[in-house]
Formats: structure tokens, sequence, C-alpha cells
């Protein structure tokens, strides 16, 4: 029995083609030669592993490449100093997805008849996947800066990156929690509410008491200022009037509880927090960018005028966690590629408050005179804090 194998590297689109036309034609130096042991095992699996990624095509998830073998006497018959082969669907002997990850979620998109192995090159192909994962996080969040204009943030925020892919990797293995051990920013990203929360605005608020109380470590200080927080989010939860995120924000931030609040981190991220949070909700519900309320977060002349640096970061967060594929739409519309048409355009970019109706609710008339007075008062005293534009 010959154990020489050939291994080929193809889109899932192309293997379902080849079925239906029964034939493929194959550049011969596409073909990597292979060796089975007598347990069926590959030979030197670590070098074909190389030489299969080097002919690793570009593509979007794992399930969309297969690998698969073909046994050389199969070849045999064709011309040997031909550089392409026309070959029968029918040659191929097993096909391979390259992570467990891309076999899960080949369900349903390629051809019931079709058996596919188990991964033999996962150790190989894994680093690769996750390197490919992280650059698409990092482009998102870098593109999602530079719609804003915000990109002057991007060698600041950068260094954060390692915290994001933590988070990433421990939510994919969907057995970690919280813990005081990891920094805020990873467990603000592996955080997924599991509790009864209010379904509106105050439920991010909520979520954040939940983050924060994990480094309270029976300090009497940051218990106080978790009493405080969450006696003002009941009389919240108790308003007759509803609150939005912004304008409970403001009231916060009037009342020293955001400054107090990330005295129990050290952190000055609770603003950044409470935005994300909102964004990522919302971006999961409607899978848009542009309607989860990301452009209003930005036109809304508080946030802009005194959390700048805050809200760049949600940002940055946002595009790190969705990736490139999210943030595409919207910066594509914004660079205006001449290659691209769009039926909609860049949506306006302002540095004041949208309100959503014509005639203004006497609580967002006084959203909007506290927002100004609160300006005008922090620019006196030049706190530290603010950020301007």
């Amino acid at each position: 029995m010959n154990n020489k194998r050939y291994l080929l590297i193809i889109y899932l689109n192309e293997l379902n083609l080849w079925l239906k036309t029964g034939i493929k034609k194959v550049t011969k130096s596409k073909l990597v030669s292979a060796t089975l042991s007598k347990k069926g095992i590959y030979s030197s699996i670590n070098k074909v592993g190389e030489k299969l990624i080097k002919n690793l095509p570009d593509y979007d998830d794992d399930f969309e490449i297969l690998i698969v073998e073909i046994p050389v006497e199969r070849l045999s018959k064709l011309k040997k100093k031909s550089t392409e082969y026309m070959l029968p669907f029918e040659w191929i002997s097993k096909v391979y997805p390259i992570t467990s990850r891309g076999k899960k979620l080949l369900n349903g998109k390629l051809d019931d008849r079709i058996i596919v192995q188990e991964p033999i090159f996962e150790n190989q192909f894994l680093p690769i996947a996750k390197e490919r994962e992280k650059e698409l996080g990092r482009r998102g969040a870098e593109s999602i800066l530079k719609i804003f204009e915000l990109d002057g943030y991007i060698t600041q925020f950068n260094p954060k990156s390692d915290l994001v892919d933590e988070a990433l990797r421990l939510r994919e293995s969907n057995s970690e929690k919280i813990s005081a051990e990891r920094q805020f920013m990873t467990n603000l990203v592996l955080y997924d509410r599991n509790k009864p929360f209010p379904n509106n605005d105050l439920g991010y608020f909520y979520d954040i008491g939940t983050l924060l109380k994990v480094y309270e470590n029976n300090d009497e200080s940051k218990r106080k200022n978790l009493r405080e927080f969450a006696d003002t989010l009941e009389r919240f939860k108790t308003s007759s009037e509803y609150r939005k995120l912004e304008s409970m924000i403001l009231e916060l931030h009037n009342a020293s509880m955001i400054v107090n609040l990330e005295k129990i981190i050290n952190e000055n991220v609770l603003v950044s927090s409470l935005i994300y949070l909102y964004l990522r909700n919302n971006i999961r519900e409607g899978n848009d960018l542009e309607k989860s309320g990301l452009i209003e977060i930005y036109n809304n002349e508080f946030l802009s005028l005194n959390f700048e640096e805050e809200l760049a970061l949600a940002f940055w967060l946002v595009g790190y966690f969705f990736g490139f594929e999210m943030v595409a739409d919207l910066y594509y519309k914004k660079i205006k590629p001449e290659t691209l048409n769009f039926q909609s355009s860049f949506p306006e970019l302002k540095k004041k408050i949208i309100l959503n109706e014509a005639k203004p609710s006497s609580q967002e008339n006084e959203v909007k005179e506290q927002t100004q007075q609160a300006i005008k008062s922090e620019s006196k005293v030049k706190k530290t804090r603010i950020k301007k534009i």
C-alpha cells in the first residue's frame, strides 16, 4: 500500500463547486506531499503543516478553509511534466478542517454527504487563526477612531490590546468569570450580564456596580463609595421619569461620584465602560454599528467636551471587540474609496446634544441646561479630568 499523499488547501466554496462539477483544475505547486505512518498518522506533521500554511489564502473565518487529501497513486497516470492537473472529485480520500472551531461552524455550509474528519493540523493553524483575529480586532479599533478623527489616541490605547486579547481568549474558552486578580479592562470585556438588571440604560450602571464590587476587598472606603452608588441607582430606578445614559452620567459627574468610584480600581475608565457596554449591547441586538447609538453618543456635547478620551477608549474597545468587519461599512463611508458606491452618505457629526423630538421634554431641557452649566463651571476651575476638543 502506498502511504504517500498530496494535501491541498482550498476554500469551502471551492469544495462544494468541485462536488457539483465533478472536476477541478489544480496547480501542481499547490499540492503538498506527505507520508502516512503505519498507524495512519502523518510523519513530520509540523513540517507538513508549515508547507500548508505557506499556501493559506486570506479568509474570513476558520470554516472557510479546508484541506483535502489525495493519494499519490491517483496522480501517477497524469503527465508528470504538467504544471496543472484536472482532478476528479472522487479522487479525494479525506477532508479536514483547519481547527475544531472550523468544523463546528461547517454545519449547514457544506454538502451533507461530505464526511469531515477531525482536524489534524490544528496546532499549526491555531496560532495563525488567533493572530489573524487579533489583527482584525486591532484594525477595527484603529479604524473606528479614524472615523471620528480620534486617531490621536491610537498610540495611547494600543498597549491595552493584551488586556482585551486575554479577555477574548477567556470568552472563547467559556470557563472563566470576572476576578479581582485581573485588570479591570479584562474583566469589562469578559463580562456578560447574568442578573435581572433593568432592561434600559440604567442596567449598564448596575453592570458597572457588579464589576467594581469584585475589587471591594473589604475596604471600608470602597464599600462606602459603592453604597452611595447603589443608593443613587435605586433613586434612578424608582424615579417616575425615564433617564438616559448621558443624563445619569452627568448627575454622577456633578456629584463627584465618578471620581470616587474610579478610586476603587485606580483607573479613569468608568465613563468609557458605561458607553462600551451600552454600544456593545446595541450592536449585538441590531448587528449595525451606525444604528447602535454610536453617532448620537459622539455628538453629545457634554460627553464630547468633558470625556473625549473616555469616549475614544469606549469606541476603541467596541472596534476591537467586534473587529473590522463590523466597522468596515461606516469606515468606507467616511474615507470614500473610488471603487465603492453607497446608497446612504456618512452621517453628520456635530458637537451638540442631539434631541430626538422636535419639542424637548422637561427632562431634556434640564439636562441641556445642566450640561451647559457644567461645561462653564468646569472650564473656570480647569479641572484636570476635563478633556477639551
